[in-house]
């Protein structure tokens, strides 16, 4: 929806630190320039969007907490580690879309080459029994999961060796919101390992941006060993 206030709809044209604390002002300090309930509503999913639970309740007791003061709190909790997965040391080499071969074998402590070859297998599998987009897709781009690996295939594939999903519906989560141990989480259009709130990863995916301002990635739900 359109934002009518004119001091809000200023400072989402700015950074996040400039767009919260004109909402916080508006709401605790202007009755005048108050927003209307729909407004408001609209302004809390967009915050949620921008900051960690951690930092929507310091927003909502009136500190202005920084967008690097948050990130600095973030990063202490959810941690980097550079981890291919095996991938170097299986000989292979150069750029490559693996994020699936290498998320499960590093959450699942497997051999990067076994998950590779079961995932080609299920890859073919699949193309050999079904007729629907991502079979065709498949075949377009070759059965490789270097090439990637639909949520089709992984899924089969991780409720073969134990493991199971844990989604979060229409919503979407911060990694600090997430439980510790091994898990393999679902990001947009890639996977990541969390083992202990530390992303292990060929690159640093904790992080994308809002209004130019960087913010921890959501998680669309995560995968973890059955009980």
């Amino acid at each position: 929806m359109q934002i009518t206030n004119p001091t809000v709809a200023n400072a989402m044209e700015r950074s996040v630190d400039d767009f919260v604390d004109a909402v916080v002002n508006c709401i605790e300090f202007d009755q005048e320039r108050s927003l209307s309930c729909n407004e408001k509503a609209t302004l809390s999913s967009v915050i949620s969007s921008a900051v960690s639970s951690a930092s929507l309740q310091l927003i909502k007791e009136g500190d202005r907490t920084s967008i690097s003061e948050v990130l600095e709190a973030d990063q202490k909790r959810i941690r980097y580690h550079y981890n291919d997965g095996g991938r170097s040391a299986a000989g292979y080499k150069g750029r490559t879309g693996d994020c699936v071969v290498r998320a499960i074998a590093i959450a699942t402590d497997m051999a990067y080459q076994d998950v590779y070859e079961s995932l080609t297998e299920l890859n073919k599998a699949y193309t050999n029994n079904h007729n629907d987009k991502v079979a065709k897709q498949l075949r377009e781009k070759g059965l490789s999961p270097r090439n990637g690996v639909f949520k089709e295939v992984y899924n089969q594939y991780l409720n073969q060796i134990g493991w199971e999903y844990v989604s979060f519906g229409a919503s979407r989560k911060l990694p600090t919101e997430l439980p510790p141990g091994r898990l393999i989480c679902r990001q947009n259009r890639h996977l990541i390992a969390m083992i202990d709130h530390t992303v292990h990863d060929a690159h640093d995916s904790r992080y994308t941006t809002f209004y130019g301002e960087p913010q921890l990635r959501k998680m669309i739900g995560y995968y973890k060993k059955k009980q």
